[in-house]
């Protein structure tokens, strides 16, 4: 950046991620750098 200073952005999980698919996210992700490709798995009772 022209200020010096480098930045690292989080990985977003979106709340398909946390409740199962299909994902409501653009492009069918699960977070907002696509990182995660599915959702977290089973919910536990």
């Amino acid at each position: 950046m022209s200020n010096g200073f480098t930045y690292h952005l989080k990985e977003l999980a979106f709340f398909s991620w946390f409740f199962g698919a299909p994902s409501v996210g653009i492009n069918g992700w699960f977070s907002n750098n696509g990182t995660f490709l599915t959702d977290a798995g089973h919910i536990c009772p």
